[in-house]
Formats: structure tokens, C-alpha cells, sequence
């Protein structure tokens, strides 16, 4: 800070001396008069100084012993005191803190007081300095404190302007740290504010930026699994969650009843419908949140006890053919039976809910009759009854005819209808077209058209007549199935000679069979129906010969046929020796050749003094034996030569002789020995 130093001009003190002439002729000593010089500026504009602490220092004169007081206590002055002449005081000047400027007044003055000279000393007010560290902050969604250092040279405050932020103190002075905090951010999204400092002068201002993360995403159920009594129950899921979310979807059976808020906590109450049915159900509530993350809820229900009961309790008829239905409901299988042959079901058992046509036939009585229908539970523990009364004959409503049969093809035939009542044709076979209808007095004769059968099944359709009095007479339509089709392809298999497997494909309308002519030929099934393909193994051929089967198909009705030619190669031919040569000693030995083969051989020649002894036949191998005779000259060698169809085999013989160059002079006859 700029220290002001004021230099004063010295006053000159002149003496007045003033001389009192008496009559007595005596000389008085002169008074002194005090004074004190300052420029006269200084004294009337006093002295401004900065608000720092600083150093002034005064020159001034005086005549006379002087002393200098303050006024206030932020001004030291030394010295205090001094004699005449020129003097100089300094005065030390506080730092100003108060915010406001500020001023005092220095007095110099004689001893006796009675000369005094002030000087007004002004002092501008603190200039205000602010600094704060840091500059922002950053938090994770969680709550959480950092410090803020203030340094100043005033009287300070602190302001936020977020509910969230937490400061411990909101003033200071000088330096201080501040702990600045945040609440928990339960929010997905982060948020920002601000801390203000300001001088307390307002004339400062910093401003720290606060940023806090947001929170992690958090959606869960208290329970993934539900089980539920087949008579329907509530239950309750607790979601918790900071996300926005819904319920994505939910079984037709489970309905929501209920939602509870509580924080980020809803508590959902749902209610099971009661299961009807024998069987056990799950189903799934799914919760989906903003980010699509799911959650499954699985809920399992038992299944129901069996159930059974039928509507109406009674059926009515009249005496002509008629058809009624009741209903059965239940929530499992059931099965229906008729105590009278004239009341026909046309379902004697199902499942669940359903409706039963019960026929009653036509009743030429003049009695009325009844019967009972009773229906029970597959496993027998319920049972329902219906009553079945059929009104006496009266009324004349006749067909001439209740049945007819046409041909698979096609075909028109006609239906006589006597009457005195009016009727209607209740229903018909959507495959029955009537095609015209001519009227005779109380008769009316209907033509109906039957379209072709592609199937080979036969059909039945039923064509309902139905008077006014709800009477009805059905006639029944039997047509013929189509003619059986049948082809195969191919038309002829080849083998080879090793096991091998073929399909072919069969094309038909109808149920067929297979089979096969050889044992050979193996078929993969024996039967079937329709369209199919059919594997054939041929087993390894091993004779050398080709070989045919033929595999032959036929319809169920024994109608329609086709063949397979089925040829298998022959096998190669086998042919092969065990020992091809022998050395012989000359009294002769008996040697055994194994022969093994496929086909048809012989022995097609031999030395005269070979001769074959026996042969044994073992599934495809020959063992054959022959005689060496006894050499009594020279040694010898000869060849066994076997033949067949594409075969031709040689053995060699070699025998020492008995005679020197022989190497061997053994004359015995010799022995038999078989060699293998």
C-alpha cells in the first residue's frame, strides 16, 4: 500500500518582547507565546489514506514543550511528546476491516494546552478479496461431502440454490473451509446447482458448480414364483424400482385388484380365477421398465376336482324320428351311454364342455316310452342323469325311404316326404346338393344330388326333416369310398452283391401292405397308408450267380397291385489254396490240400502216382486228401490241377527218389501223412 508521507513547513517562532517602562525604572521579563506550525493546507484538508496499514509521518515546529494525542485507537502516534524546534511524529495507521471508511484526528498541543493544532486523518475502506477452491464439485448419486476452502479479507457468505446441497455453515470471515454435501440422488438423471460466496458488501461474488450423477436403475420383484389353489386366491408383488415401468402382460385368468405406493415401493395385489379344469395352469405377469428390462412373475394354479353336470335334465320327443342335444359341462373326460336302443347318442364319450345329439327313433307305438342317458366322469367319481320320454305316434310326417346308398362316383336319388304337417329339411350333408322337388298332394318327392367320394373311405351324412312340432326324421346318405390307387417307383431295384439298401416310394389312396418274395429281400415295414417311402435290404449274395426277387404291394382290398423287380450281382468268384507246393520224402506221404470257394470245381488232373484219398466238405471250404506212392527210382514232380467255370488251380509234387541221385535210398513203400 502507498504510504503518504506529509512533510510540513517549519513555522519560524518569533518572540515578541514587549517592554513595560515603569515610573519605578524596573525591566520586566517577556512572556512567551506558543505556537505550532503546520502548513496550512494539511491542517485543512487533513490527510487521506488507504485502507492498508501503513506508516504517516507529521513534521511540524513549535516554540514550546508540546505532546500529541488520537481519537481513535486504530491510530498509534510516536513519539507523544518532544521539546521546542522542529519535531517529526509518525503515526502507524491500522489495516480498516470494518467495511466503511473511517476517520480520526491527531491533536498536538503545549504543555499547559493552551495552543492546539489538529489534523483530521481519513482512511478509505478495505477492498474486498475473495478466492474459493474448488472451482466445482462432483458427487455420485449417493450422499456425500466435500470441503470448500474461502479465502477473504472481509466478512463473507454462502448461499446454495438446490434443496439437495448441504452446507455446515452459511458465514465466515478470513479463511475458512466450508463442508459442502448432497443429499442421495434417487433420481435416474443427474442433477446441477451452485454455492455462491459472496463479500459481505456484495461487492465479490464466486460461484462453485455442483453436479451430482444420477442413480443406478433399480427394479426388482420380492418373489418370482406364485402358487396358487384351483379355487382362485389374491396374492401380492412388491415392485420396487426408481424407473418408470408397466405391466407388459399377464394371464386372461389373473386380474390386477389392487395397487399400493409407498416410496419407491408398489405392492400389487392380483387374483387368480378359479381353474375349472382337472388340469394345473401357469401363466406369467411380465413387468417392463423404461429401458425394456423385464421381469417375469411366474403364477401356478392347481388344477380343479372333476366336474359334471348336463342341461336340461329331461329331453321331450315326439313319436316321429327326432334329434335333440344336451349340453354337458365339465372340466375333464366323460364318457355317454343310452339305457334304450331307440334313443341313439351321437357321441358316447368327450371331454370338458360339449353338446350331445340324442336321436330318438321313430315311435309307431301308441305308448308313450322313455329311457335314461347317463353320463359319467372318466375316473368315475360324478355322474349326471338324463331323462328321455318320447310322445306316443299321432301325427303323419313319413319319408319313403331312410336310407340311401350311392356310388363313390356320384349319384341323384330321391326322398318321399308324407305329410300332414308342415316341415322344413333341418340339415343336410354339406357333400348331399338337393337339386329338385315336386309336389303331389300330401307327397313331396325331393332329388338329391350326392358329389363324388375322392376318398377311399366310405361316408355317411344325415339329411334332417323337421315338422312343426319340432318332429324330425333323418335320413341317412351311405356312399362308397373311391377305387383304390396304388403305383410304386421304381419299377425295378439293382443290388449289389454286398448287403445294400434301397427306398422306393409308394403312391396310394388307401391302406396297403408289402412283401417281399425272397427271404433275402428284407422290407422295412409290412405295411401303411397313403403316400410313403419304403426301405429294401438285399443280404450279401454269395454265390456266384445273379439273383431276382420280386416284392409285391397290394391295397387292403386286395384290388389294386404293384411289383418291384428286385436283382442282386452275383458275388465274386472265390477260388484260393492253402498250400500250393510240397517236397515228399520218397517212401511216399498222404497230403490234405484246403480249398476255399464260391463256385463249382473238380480236379481235372494228377500224376499217375498221386490218387485222392477223401474230401470233407465245411460251409465254403473243401479238405481234400490224396496219396503220395513210395518212388523207387528217380525223384519226381508232378501237378494237381483243379478246374471249374472261370477256376483254374495248380498244386506241384515234388518227391526225392530211392536211387542215389534221388538223395534218398529209402525203399520202404512209405506211409500217410496229413498235412494242414
Amino acid at each position: 500500500m502507498m504510504r503518504k508521507l506529509l512533510t510540513f513547513l517549519q513555522a519560524v517562532a518569533i518572540s515578541t518582547l514587549i517592554a513595560g517602562c515603569g515610573g519605578t525604572g524596573t525591566e520586566n521579563e517577556p512572556e512567551i507565546t506558543p505556537e505550532i506550525k503546520f502548513t496550512e493546507d494539511i491542517v485543512t484538508s487533513g490527510i487521506s489514506v488507504e485502507s492498508a496499514e501503513q506508516s504517516v509521518t507529521l513534521s511540524f515546529s513549535t516554540n514550546v514543550a508540546w505532546s500529541a494525542t488520537v481519537s481513535a485507537d486504530w491510530l498509534t502516534i510516536s513519539p507523544s511528546s518532544g521539546e521546542a524546534g522542529k519535531n517529526s511524529v509518525k503515526v502507524e495507521v491500522e489495516e480498516n476491516r470494518t467495511g466503511q471508511p473511517r476517520s480520526a484526528t491527531i491533536t498536538i498541543s503545549d504543555k499547559e494546552s493552551m495552543q492546539k493544532v489538529s489534523v483530521t486523518v481519513r482512511q478509505e475502506t478495505l477492498k474486498a478479496s475473495l478466492t474459493v477452491s474448488p472451482e466445482s464439485l462432483e458427487f455420485s448419486a449417493n450422499k456425500g461431502e466435500e470441503m470448500l476452502n474461502v479465502t477473504s479479507n472481509t466478512d463473507w457468505v454462502i448461499t446454495k440454490d438446490a434443496e439437495w446441497i448441504t452446507l455446515d455453515s452459511d458465514k465466515g470471515k478470513g479463511l475458512a473451509t466450508i463442508a459442502a454435501g448432497v443429499t442421495e440422488n434417487t433420481s435416474l438423471t443427474s442433477r446441477t446447482g451452485s454455492i455462491t460466496v459472496s463479500t459481505s458488501d456484495g461487492s465479490v461474488k464466486k460461484t462453485v458448480s455442483v453436479r451430482q450423477s444420477g442413480a443406478d436403475v433399480i427394479f426388482t420383484i420380492d418373489k418370482n414364483e406364485f402358487n396358487v389353489a384351483a379355487v382362485g386366491e389374491s396374492f401380492t408383488v412388491k415392485v420396487t424400482h426408481n424407473i418408470g415401468y408397466k405391466i407388459n402382460s399377464q394371464p386372461e385368468w389373473v386380474k390386477q385388484t389392487g395397487k399400493v405406493s409407498s416410496g419407491n415401493t408398489d405392492t400389487y395385489t392380483f387374483t387368480a380365477e378359479a381353474n375349472t379344469s382337472t388340469e394345473a395352469r401357469e401363466g406369467v405377469i411380465v413387468f417392463c421398465n423404461d429401458n425394456n428390462e423385464c421381469v417375469p412373475v411366474t403364477v401356478k394354479q392347481a388344477g380343479a376336482n372333476a366336474t359334471l353336470s348336463v342341461s336340461p335334465a329331461e329331453l321331450t320327443f315326439t313319436a316321429n324320428t327326432e334329434s335333440k342335444s344336451l349340453d354337458v359341462t365339465s372340466n375333464t373326460a366323460w364318457t355317454a351311454a343310452s339305457g334304450a336302443s331307440w334313443a341313439k347318442l351321437n357321441k358316447t364319450n368327450g371331454s370338458g364342455n360339449a353338446q350331445i345329439a340324442v336321436t330318438a327313433e321313430e315311435n309307431t307305438a301308441i305308448t308313450q316310452r322313455s329311457a335314461t342317458i347317463t353320463i359319467k366322469t372318466a375316473d368315475g367319481k360324478a355322474s349326471a342323469t338324463v331323462k328321455v320320454t318320447q310322445s306316443a305316434a299321432n301325427v303323419i310326417f313319413s319319408v319313403d325311404k331312410n336310407e340311401h346308398s350311392v356310388a363313390a362316383a356320384g349319384g341323384d336319388f330321391t326322398v318321399k316326404v308324407t305329410r300332414n304337417i308342415g316341415y322344413k329339411i333341418n340339415s343336410q350333408p354339406e357333400w348331399v346338393k338337393q337339386t329338385g322337388k315336386v309336389s303331389s298332394g300330401n307327397t313331396d318327392t325331393y332329388t338329391f344330388t350326392a358329389e363324388a367320394n375322392t376318398s377311399t373311405e366310405a361316408r355317411e351324412g344325415v339329411i334332417v326333416f323337421c315338422n312343426d312340432n319340432n318332429e324330425c326324421i333323418q335320413v341317412t346318405v351311405k356312399q362308397a369310398g373311391a377305387k383304390a390307387s396304388l403305383s410304386v417307383s421304381p419299377a425295378e431295384l439293382t443290388f449289389t452283391a454286398k448287403p445294400e439298401s434301397k427306398s422306393f416310394s409308394v403312391s396310394s389312396n388307401t391302406d396297403w401292405s408289402v412283401a417281399s418274395s425272397a427271404d433275402w429281400v428284407k422290407i422295412g415295414t409290412t405295411s401303411g397308408s397313403g403316400n410313403a417311402q419304403v426301405t429294401a435290404s438285399a443280404e450279401e449274395n454269395t454265390a456266384t450267380t445273379q439273383r431276382t426277387a420280386t416284392i409285391t404291394l397290394k391295397t387292403t382290398d386286395g384290388k389294386a397291385t404293384a411289383t418291384i423287380k428286385v436283382t442282386q450281382n452275383p458275388a465274386d468268384v472265390v477260388f484260393s489254396i492253402d498250400i500250393k507246393e510240397f517236397s515228399i520224402d520218397a517212401k511216399g506221404e498222404e497230403i490234405t490240400i484246403k480249398i476255399k470257394h464260391n463256385s463249382a470245381y473238380s480236379v481235372k488232373s494228377m500224376p499217375d502216382w498221386v490218387n485222392q484219398t477223401n474230401k470233407t466238405v465245411s460251409g465254403d471250404t473243401d479238405k481234400i486228401s490224396f496219396a503220395v506212392q513210395h518212388n523207387p527210382g528217380y525223384k519226381r514232380q508232378g501237378e494237381i490241377i483243379f478246374n471249374g467255370d472261370g477256376i483254374y488251380g495248380t498244386v506241384t509234387i515234388k518227391q526225392f527218389g530211392s536211387k542215389a541221385d534221388g538223395g534218398n535210398d529209402d525203399t520202404t513203400t512209405g506211409g500217410k501223412i496229413t498235412l494242414e
